[in-house]
């Protein structure tokens, strides 16, 4: 092929023996085509080293959350998660409050709602299911809500975080 002609060319030296019949490495050929393989086993090899390296995680990653995401979802899945990356420490705040990320030191922070500071990036984990409870001793005393505007005659307890809310 043309290819192999110009790589004899530039090397100065023949590397396959031609004929009608066949082609067969020359000594250079071969001794070019071990470097060669020799080289490339070393490229791949050096590749999957820094591809290894990259997926182990190690360090320590310090996380902000509410302390509700903190105890049902990410304490129980923390054991399993660091017996994956035995390399990593991980420390987890659990506040309610507005951080300041840079200010504070933390590599990230969980949240559930809309993303006040634009200066953030934010990328979606999951979705919550929210419900509105009442006991039976309330229900049987105030009744039971049918509608979103039979809400407005009951006594409601919410939860409002203050991330929303400058300090």
């Amino acid at each position: 092929s043309t290819a192999v002609q110009r790589l004899e060319a530039s090397l100065g030296t023949q590397l396959l023996h031609r004929t009608t019949r066949r082609v067969q490495l020359t000594g250079d050929g071969t001794a070019f085509y071990q470097r060669s393989r020799d080289l490339l086993d070393d490229m791949d090899e050096l590749q999957s080293m820094f591809q290894r390296e990259r997926s182990q995680l190690r360090g320590r990653l310090r996380v902000d959350m509410s302390a509700g995401i903190a105890r049902h979802f990410v304490i129980p899945a923390l054991p399993a998660f660091l017996a994956q990356h035995p390399q990593l420490q991980v420390e987890i705040s659990g506040t309610d409050r507005r951080v300041d990320v840079v200010r504070e030191g933390f590599d990230c922070v969980l949240r559930v709602g809309t993303l006040e500071d634009t200066n953030l990036v934010a990328r979606p984990l999951g979705a919550f299911r929210i419900v509105s409870c009442a006991s039976a001793q309330y229900l049987a005393r105030r009744g039971t809500p049918h509608c979103l505007d039979d809400l407005a005659q009951h006594d409601l307890v919410h939860y409002v975080p203050t991330l929303g809310q400058r300090s």
